[in-house]
């Protein structure tokens, strides 16, 4: 009786490096890494650090579908590299497989035998995707200019001009919509899926707040001209009437900070995804190949790493 084997894996005809935009946690990679992995003959790893995707593909499935995948996930997909041909798995075997017998007189190096790239290589500061880091900076400079008017005047009393509450809702509505626009994008994105994440909170938290206020001043009676608010521990406690508190300062100030702490992130993700692209780039580029010098021995000649062939025989140092 033999014992059933599992089938073997095929060696991929195809690599593509993708850009997926969008990503901000660990469930955002798992995401992508699913849709991917449904496609036939698809085997993905997405890393958040350096915001790609590494497909390798055993059947031929164009850049299109993968684009497409990543997009239903709800980001957005740029293709970086795609490298085709049989030297794909004679590349990754090259110790182990043989010369072909196919077409003999001809070796099949990754430099002769295809690795053909259909986009440019990508750029060590990142994917070629639009610079999200400038986008947050520039959302984080204004909502900062207009929280700080915001929170002075909704805290401080003694800078309540008459109709300081319109002017702190005019201010703060660009806050709670243009700049927080990442943070709603987002949560929508997860909503869409049937899922939650951080952004789902700030959004939903934000938004509430927003809405609260724009309640009290349009219908509640917070809008009075020449109505003071003070800030106390108990909501409504020390106002006249009993007018309903506004919350815009929390909403912008909710949003700023977070803003602060997603470009910080960002920052410091490319910061890691530009080491590793260094380390990659410490990898060797040339070998010390052993021809045959004719006489029955070996000579050692130092050659490009491109030039390395399969079945050639070459010297590992330290």
């Amino acid at each position: 009786m033999t014992s059933p084997t599992a089938p073997e894996a095929r060696p991929p005809v195809a690599v593509v490096d993708l850009a997926v935009e969008g990503m901000t946690c660990a469930s955002c990679v798992a995401r992508v890494e699913r849709r991917l992995n449904r496609l036939p003959g698809v085997v993905a790893q997405v890393n958040l650090a350096t915001e790609q995707a590494h497909v390798e593909l055993a059947d031929p499935v164009p850049d299109a579908e993968l684009v497409a995948a990543v997009e239903a996930a709800g980001y957005g997909a740029v293709v970086l590299r795609r490298r085709t041909d049989a030297a794909v798995p004679q590349a990754r075997h090259a110790l182990a497989a043989p010369p072909s017998e196919d077409s003999p007189g001809e070796r099949a190096t990754p430099g002769r035998a295809g690795l053909a790239s259909t986009a440019p290589e990508p750029q060590a500061s990142g994917p070629t995707t639009p610079d999200r880091a400038a986008d947050l900076r520039r959302r984080l400079r204004v909502a900062s200019v207009l929280t700080v008017p915001v929170v002075a005047l909704s805290m401080i009393p003694a800078l309540q001009v008459p109709g300081w509450q319109w002017l702190v809702a005019a201010l703060a509505l660009p806050v709670v919509t243009w700049a927080a626009w990442p943070f709603h994008v987002a949560a929508a994105r997860a909503a869409r899926h049937g899922s939650s994440t951080m952004d789902t909170l700030v959004s939903l938290g934000v938004i509430a707040a927003t809405l609260w206020s724009l309640w009290a001043l349009l219908l509640g009676g917070a809008g009075e001209i020449g109505l003071h608010m003070t800030p106390t521990l108990v909501p409504a406690a020390g106002m006249p009437d009993a007018a309903p508190e506004l919350y815009f300062e929390v909403a912008a100030v909710v949003t700023t900070f977070l803003l602060a702490g997603r470009y910080a992130e960002l920052r410091s993700r490319r910061r890691a995804g530009e080491a590793l692209r260094a380390l990659l780039e410490l990898g060797a580029k040339d070998v010390a190949r052993l021809d045959d010098d004719g006489a029955g021995g070996r000579v050692e000649r130092r050659v490009p790493v491109e030039e390395l062939a399969v079945g050639d025989l070459f010297a590992v140092r330290p």
